[in-house]
């Protein structure tokens, strides 16, 4: 390499000195940019390298590399992948091209087919397509020549299988860069035969890998004398692992897709395929069966962070049990992975994936079995499926009667007691519950205590009555502190937002409600945020703040919409339906929840009876009866979907200020229009946006799209820009 310099630069080496100390004479006096490019090839020259900066004090070099030189003048300048638009996220075709992915696709497939457009109708795939491409400029260049003869449209599908598709690139280039699998076995090659090894293995995980996992998985298949933490390091050098961003600075990894692709086929080459997928799904259902008793302590939020990074993991193990003989694994997974299904929602997917589980192991261990079914019951109650739920429960409660279990019988009890309040059997439910509660105080279970006062409470807030509820909440709310459990914390304010409302006592409801929120927030609960959500719509109701209601209830019909909740929805459709100003579509969600609340067999609750009844009488007397009747007949024949797009197209009619007014502020942006601004001058997409502000993606859309009608401007950059010079926002 040192040769090769000075001949580039005319230096003259006679035999009297070396070519480094040649080069050294040469440059030491003068001001000199030196560019050395795919320095991974001479990487034992690096030494050299840092011995001419040391002599040169005005000669810099721009060294690119697979891997760092290692050299103590060297500065890391990280290349990441090219920018494509965030999942789930399809920008408006003007603002695609300054994504740096989406811009050299277009370009280089222009290249091959001057005919390419990039329009509404070709820019969903194109963005797809580089996600899939992880934005790795070689493998964009490589796809984009192929337009000529595959559409885009044509060309996604074959992603599956992309180190097939990302051949061919151009003849003048180097064999390693005509083809994707070429240049990645590029950096492959430097690997000793140790790292690749760990290289190979690690293309089990999915979404991400910690050390912890790295180590479980290559250490169980077969002994290995490659250091985990070294091993790694050096896959980062070669760019083949790349660090991930975590919430609490754990270090984990991940692979990019197209990189995992080619360790999966020198995995399946080397014949390790069956056991390291067996050895993944081991070590996931032990962090499953871990996590689960966690769950239940003060480390929740962070332990729902960790299942939450691990989720792709989670669901490729279960799969992978579940196609491969060993359901037994993935019943247990499953009914371990509730917690975090429900508190995250994912409750329909769980719900189908334990119950694949269940059928798939018929001959389990009956106390794995009966919790399986137990938790499946949990699925479906949240599912408002209380046939299924009931049923699951009273098979679950066999089972543990004949084990023996007294503590498992009073959770089957439990669940019994929340179907028959669903299904308004409230006396069922206090018996139930209150069998539950004696089996657990003779037991000294005092989380389990919590959870029945918990419930006993619910019951009589929903016979009306109030102080015993009350006292129950609070009861339970100290047990919960005692407990440190944060999410019982979290649902004690709520059910105490609830019982204030109920006794006119709205200045209470709300700060129990705010409460409640912030907490879900923190958690990252999303169902507990819809339910806070919905509290504070109904004591903004109660109050006359129909502005206020109508923003609370909508949040809160998005997230429902989102977790598959049927009641949630039907629930805030008749809040919606109370302070709807369009009294045509009041009337026609207040049939739709009715028909609903039949379908489900989940009638109201007898304290809210009496003023549903006059919310109804009062919509049938500003309409009309005839009116009434006839918008009533339309609205049964919605389904929840469409009855959800009417009311989220609903706007507030204040009455009253005495809620949290928006009166004053700038151009007439809300509170939460300012929050989104906020995020929005930052850069955030309106996925970040709803991930930030706990709302829904369509939700965080509306905002931005009232903003900019608001501001009076065309796109996110001018808001950015016209809220920095109005002062909305701080200078970032």
């Amino acid at each position: 390499m040192v040769s090769t310099i000075a001949r580039t630069l005319g230096v003259q080496v006679d035999t009297a000195t070396t070519p480094l100390r040649a080069l050294q004479d040469e440059l030491r006096t003068r001001q000199v940019f030196l560019v050395l490019d795919n320095v991974e090839q001479v990487i034992e020259a690096s030494p050299a390298i840092a011995e001419l900066l040391a002599a040169c004090p005005d000669l810099k070099i721009l060294a690119t590399s697979r891997a760092p030189l290692h050299i103590s003048p060297e500065h890391h300048f990280p290349l990441g992948p090219l920018a494509v638009p965030p999942p789930r996220v399809t920008p408006p075709v003007e603002e695609l091209e300054r994504y740096g992915a989406i811009r050299l696709f277009t370009m280089r497939a222009r290249t091959a087919d001057p005919s390419f457009v990039l329009d509404a109708a070709t820019a969903p795939v194109l963005v797809e397509i580089c996600r899939q491409l992880d934005g790795l400029p070689l493998a964009i260049e490589l796809a984009a020549a192929r337009t000529r003869l595959l559409p885009p449209a044509a060309m996604l599908p074959k992603l599956q299988h992309r180190l097939d598709l990302l051949t061919s690139g151009s003849r003048d280039r180097p064999d390693r860069q005509r083809t994707m699998r070429g240049a990645i076995a590029w950096s492959h090659d430097l690997l000793t035969s140790a790292e690749q090894i760990l290289f190979r293995r690690l293309a089990v995980f999915f979404g991400g890998f910690t050390l912890e996992a790295a180590e479980a998985i290559v250490r169980e298949i077969a002994a290995s004398n490659v250091d985990i933490l070294d091993g790694i390091t050096a896959l980062v050098d070669e760019s083949l692992v790349r660090p991930a961003e975590t919430q609490d600075n754990a270090p984990r990894f991940a692979m990019l897709e197209t990189i995992r692709e080619f360790a999966r086929e020198q995995l399946d080459a080397a014949g390790e395929t069956d056991a390291s997928r067996r050895a993944h799904a081991r070590h996931f259902l032990a962090l499953a069966e871990q996590a689960e008793a966690e769950l239940a302590g003060p480390g929740q939020a962070r332990w729902l962070d960790l299942l939450e990074a691990d989720h792709d993991n989670f669901r490729a193990a279960l799969h992978w049990s579940l196609d491969h003989g060993e359901a037994e694994m993935a019943v247990r997974m499953g009914a371990a992975l509730w917690p975090f299904w429900f508190r995250r929602g994912y409750v329909v997917e769980g719900r189908t994936l334990l119950e694949r589980a269940l059928a798939a192991e018929p001959g389990t261990a009956p106390a794995i079995r009966a919790k399986a079914l137990h938790r499946l019951g949990n699925l479906a109650l949240d599912l408002a499926d209380y046939a299924c739920a009931d049923a699951l429960y009273e098979a679950g409660l066999a089972l543990w009667r004949e084990i023996g279990s007294r503590h498992r019988v009073a959770d089957a009890l439990n669940g019994l007691g929340l179907v028959a309040a669903h299904r308004g059997d409230h006396d069922r439910a206090r018996y139930l519950h209150e069998e539950a509660l004696a089996i657990r105080r003779a037991l000294g279970d005092d989380y389990g205590i919590g959870l029945s006062l918990n419930n006993l409470g619910m019951v009589a807030c929903a016979v009306g009555e109030h102080a015993a509820a009350r006292d129950l909440f609070e009861t339970t709310l100290a047990t919960w502190q005692r407990l440190d459990n944060a999410h019982g914390v979290a649902y004690a304010h709520l059910h105490l937002s609830r019982v204030a409302r109920y006794q006119d006592d709205t200045t209470g409801g709300r700060r129990s409600g705010e409460e409640a929120l912030v907490r879900f927030q923190r958690l990252g609960d999303r169902p507990g945020v819809a339910s806070a959500r919905q509290a504070l719509g109904d004591v903004a109701r109660a109050e006359g703040d129909d502005a206020a209601a109508v923003a609370h209830y909508q949040e809160a019909l998005d997230l429902w919409q989102e977790l598959g909740d049927k009641l949630g929805i039907i629930e805030c459709l008749e809040g919606l339906a109370g302070v709807a100003s369009d009294r045509r579509a009041a009337a026609r969600l207040l049939a739709v929840a009715s028909a609903w609340r039949v379908t489900l067999g989940a009638p109201l609750a007898p304290v809210d009876r009496a003023a549903h009844e006059r919310n109804i009488e009062a919509v049938r007397r500003l309409l009309g009866t005839a009116a009434f009747a006839r918008e009533s007949e339309i609205g049964r024949t919605l389904d929840l979907a469409e009855a959800a797009a009417l009311a989220l197209g609903l706007t507030g009619r204040s009455r009253t200020t005495r809620g949290p007014s928006t009166a004053g502020a700038p151009l007439g942006l809300t509170p939460r229009e300012i929050e989104v601004l906020r995020l929005l001058t930052r850069g955030d997409t309106d996925q970040h946006i709803a991930d930030a502000l706990f709302i829904s993606k369509r939700t965080a859309s509306t905002h931005v799209g009232n903003i900019l009608a608001k501001l009076d401007v065309e796109s996110r950059a001018a808001a950015a820009v016209q809220a920095l010079r109005l002062g909305l926002v701080a200078d970032p």
